[in-house]
């Protein structure tokens, strides 16, 4: 019965851990605009399409489809 949980349990790992690396940093710290909207959405509990564009537009401040991660935690953080 172990074996099997612990089974289990692998397989759960897998499937969420290769669902979290959809972000990406460059090399100067920056996400990808598309990795964080894709990423906003994988959430159980995403926000509204709405949010997620609204969301992208106060972050991409220099509209180039890159946000600073930083920006991105301490934006988080405070939600």
């Amino acid at each position: 019965m172990i074996k099997k949980i612990d089974g289990q349990l692998e397989k759960y790992d897998e499937k969420v851990g290769s669902s979290l690396n959809i972000i990406h940093t460059n090399a100067k710290g920056q996400i990808s605009l598309k990795d964080l909207e894709t990423a906003f959405r994988a959430i159980k509990h995403a926000p509204a399409e709405e949010m997620v564009e609204k969301l992208g537009e106060k972050l991409d401040v220099d509209k180039d489809g890159f946000v600073v991660s930083c920006l991105v935690l301490s934006s988080l953080s405070c939600s």
